[in-house]
């Protein structure tokens, strides 16, 4: 998954940590992206799950060529987008 938050760069930890980490479970956005390679470098289609109720058709630009595009409310893969994966791009690549 990626996520456009850059965070600070500056972060206060108490005198004496050993290994200081700072975990943030919150973004503005977030992005899934999905795909597969073979051992010979074929690689399928990306599947990319945007954060949102609705997949805007601004968001579905620009992309490369047999690219599907949905979305989830967390932004994550779910089970029916897992299978859409899988119907969508994986069957028909391996198909061929």
């Amino acid at each position: 998954m990626f996520s456009n938050f850059k965070g600070s760069k500056v972060a206060i930890f108490a005198r004496g940590v050993k290994y200081a980490e700072e975990v943030r479970d919150h973004s503005k956005s977030a992005v899934s992206v999905i795909f597969c390679g073979s051992a010979t470098g074929d690689l399928t289609p990306l599947y990319i799950i945007y954060k949102g109720l609705n997949c805007y058709p601004g968001w579905c630009e620009g992309g490369p060529d047999g690219t599907v595009y949905t979305s989830t409310p967390s932004g994550w893969a779910d089970t029916f987008t897992f299978t859409d994966f899988f119907k969508k791009v994986f069957l028909p690549k391996v198909m061929k």
